[in-house]
């Protein structure tokens, strides 16, 4: 009786040609823009958020000056997407800078609703902690970083913050609870400024804030969020956010 689309990835060609052509209902979740751009992050050659760009001309300069979308044609690109929410019956955003960016490359497409995504509460499972790494006991403030943490969720600025409060020698730590794209299990550095928790259970998280003393959750994104779980488990466990003002990640601290 209806189609309810989350994602395209792994099968793009074969879903747009069955949408196109069946009868029955379907609509769209926006978990990304990855229709108006692929690269998904809007991030640059430079490693920085374009602000999403229209102009196809820059985007086309853009996705030429890196080589995993040097063969994209964006204008092409778009238009192969642009019936696919023309034609939805409903579409949903998590955000509404995910609705309002949607309707930037697709303005023809029917208002999306904006429903927040749902989450556990965090605060009240627990799968049992099997892993955890030891910090001084000397009062330090320690920062952390949630989730599996690549460049375009930060991945070097939270390295160049680890080195810049080491240079000023800051009183603060830094651990991500989570993992790095070029750290993936259990670390530390020698001064325990920085350390890498690795994978964890999202219920096990209150527990790991508490293990490792964490005053601030930070969220250190080179390109912008459409929603952030890791935002609402933050909250879940009781920890204050910092956020760039970027993507829906300061209008849901906003409000």
């Amino acid at each position: 009786d209806l189609i309810h689309v989350h994602n395209l990835s792994a099968c793009r060609d074969g879903l747009l040609t069955a949408l196109s052509a069946t009868d029955v209902p379907y609509g769209c979740t926006v978990h990304d823009v990855n229709a108006a751009c692929p690269t998904i992050t809007f991030l640059g050659p430079d490693g920085l958020y374009c602000g999403a760009q229209t102009d196809a001309r820059v985007c086309a300069a853009c996705l030429a000056a890196q080589p995993t979308f040097a063969g994209v044609d964006i204008v092409a690109w778009r238009e192969r997407h642009r019936p696919l929410f023309e034609r939805a019956t409903f579409l949903i955003a998590p955000s509404r800078w995910a609705a309002q960016t949607l309707l930037r490359y697709f303005p023809s497409a029917p208002e999306p609703v904006v429903i927040p995504h749902g989450v556990p509460d965090v605060a009240a499972r627990h799968a049992g902690t099997r892993l955890a790494v030891m910090l001084p006991d000397d009062g330090v403030p320690t920062v952390a970083v949630l989730g599996a943490v690549g460049p375009d969720k930060g991945a070097r600025r939270i390295e160049r913050l680890v080195e810049l409060a080491r240079e000023r020698g800051a009183r603060v730590r830094f651990v991500v609870i989570g993992y790095l794209d070029r750290q993936h299990a259990a670390w530390q550095s020698d001064d325990t400024r920085f350390t890498v928790h690795g994978r964890y259970d999202p219920r096990d998280l209150p527990d790991l804030l508490n293990h490792y003393r964490v005053s601030m959750v930070l969220f250190p994104s080179a390109g912008p969020e459409t929603f952030s779980y890791t935002l609402s488990e933050a909250w879940g466990a009781g920890r204050p956010v910092l956020v760039p003002p970027i993507g829906a990640l300061p209008e849901r601290v906003v409000a």
